[in-house]
């Protein structure tokens, strides 16, 4: 197993007072077990899905913009919303 931080190698120690295994990188010393790996695939998960909605409703309100007479020149008073749309 490589380290995420360094690249370096890990090895597995045991932790006497909660009589469970973690990796600690012999390079940079992180040490990483199942929690830690657990909040950060959490983490990577609700970003990966914050991404796509942001993306959704981008799309969704580039959509709806479309479908406004006059939006496409700039006459809304919103020269961001010509931005999305090419002439």
């Amino acid at each position: 197993m490589s380290c995420d931080r360094c690249q370096g190698q890990m090895l597995r120690e045991h932790i006497y007072r909660r009589g469970a295994w973690w990796w600690r990188c012999v390079t940079c010393g992180e040490r990483v077990d199942g929690v830690i790996l657990r909040h950060r695939a959490e983490q990577a998960a609700d970003a990966a899905f914050l991404r796509d909605s942001q993306d959704i409703e981008l799309k969704q309100w580039a959509e709806w913009m479309r479908k406004i007479p006059g939006a496409r020149d700039g006459v809304m008073g919103d020269d961001r919303a010509a931005a999305y749309f090419p002439k």
